[in-house]
């Protein structure tokens, strides 16, 4: 009796469902389906606009082997530790710097892989530890000598690797502001040695150096850039870069 109820029942819903969608002409799937849609449209509207998307930045892959040569010049030098432990706390992410954490994390990193040195083999006998000692003592003495100045090496890969990356278009310009950061991280302070701010004045020289002609460049744009917010109140507008026309048809 209770199967023909439930039958019965079943029977009368989809009766009244037709009778609805025969005088309404929209059944309740259509409607289910239509406003569906209409979410997934508001929701789901489309690939987001080239121009809207976040910048991407390629990074310092290609250049790994460059830090690594610097960063072992630097090891000869008796500066590498000073150097990474300068750079070691600024890989982090930057909102204002997209090419700061790269840049940060390739130095850290190839500096990381300059300090590693290949463990020997042990050998058996008195002579090993007549070896160990030397090697300790020659290690020790490496790094109470520390040098006053860069060696020629650390100059010509400084130079070679921010070279590079200002004649990269794909680099250039999103390196500009990490470079201005590197700088400030390398620039030395009254806590630094004599010998350390000689070192770190000397390595600013020629990281910085490259980017010369591209702050020059930008330096102009800006004051281009405020030259025309002022002259556009007072109805002067700029044709180049030199000059000036007076624009007849402003208010006053």
């Amino acid at each position: 009796v209770s199967m023909r109820i439930a039958f019965f029942i079943a029977i009368s819903w989809l009766l009244v469902g037709n009778l609805y969608a025969q005088e309404t002409g929209f059944s309740e799937l259509e409607r289910f389906h239509e406003e569906g849609i209409y979410v997934f449209h508001e929701q789901y509207a489309g690939p987001t606009p080239k121009d809207q998307r976040p910048k991407s930045f390629r990074g310092y892959t290609k250049m790994r082997s460059q830090f690594v040569a610097l960063c072992k010049a630097l090891k000869n030098d008796g500066r590498v530790e000073m150097i990474q432990e300068r750079i070691y706390p600024h890989q982090q992410k930057r909102d204002d710097c997209i090419a700061c954490k790269p840049l940060m994390k390739t130095f850290n990193k190839a500096c990381t892989l300059g300090l590693k040195t290949k463990k020997k083999k042990p050998r058996r006998g008195k002579k090993v530890v007549e070896d160990e000692v030397e090697t300790e003592k020659e290690l020790s003495d490496s790094e109470i000598f520390k040098q006053r100045l860069p060696s020629l090496s650390v100059h010509t890969m400084l130079s070679e690797i921010f070279s590079d990356i200002v004649d990269e278009p794909a680099l250039a310009e999103e390196s500009f502001q990490a470079v201005k950061v590197l700088a400030e991280i390398l620039k030395p302070t009254d806590e630094n040695t004599a010998a350390e701010r000689e070192y770190l004045s000397s390595m600013l020289t020629f990281i910085e150096g490259p980017f010369r002609p591209l702050a020059h460049e930008q330096e102009k744009k800006a004051e281009i850039k405020e030259e025309g917010s002022i002259f556009l109140d007072t109805g002067w507008t700029i044709q180049d870069e030199q000059s000036y026309s007076f624009d007849t048809s402003a208010e006053y």
